[in-house]
């Protein structure tokens, strides 16, 4: 289930890979840890 706080990470996450201009195939609300700040998926 995704929580307000998945949903916080997912705009956070999507907001910061715009910003960067990359993309990711993973995002944080398929981990159970918000790790936004660590893109480990490339």
């Amino acid at each position: 289930m995704l929580t307000w706080t998945h949903i916080a990470h997912v705009c956070i996450n999507m907001w910061t890979l715009v910003s960067q201009g990359q993309v990711y195939a993973c995002y944080t609300w398929t981990t159970s840890v918000p790790s936004w700040t660590n893109h480990q998926c490339k």
